[in-house]
């Protein structure tokens, strides 16, 4: 999961949240961003609700469906 941030000559730039272990998601220190090309972003239909600092997915199976 992540954040496209910009476009860039590889694809898109992309902010990477990192998942806990409860299956909640939030921002890493140091950040983790990375170019990526656009055929592997395939979901831009997730749904985040910000709980706290961390972030929840709420269409979990969804994306993972859609990853595999």
């Amino acid at each position: 999961m992540g954040q496209i941030t910009s476009l860039c000559d590889e694809g898109v730039k992309v902010n990477f949240l990192a998942q806990r272990k409860d299956g909640q998601y939030k921002w890493p220190k140091p950040k983790d961003i990375a170019s990526v090309s656009t055929e592997y972003v395939f979901c831009s239909t997730a749904r985040v609700q910000k709980v706290g600092t961390n972030f929840v997915l709420h269409n979990q199976d969804q994306v993972n469906r859609l990853y595999k």
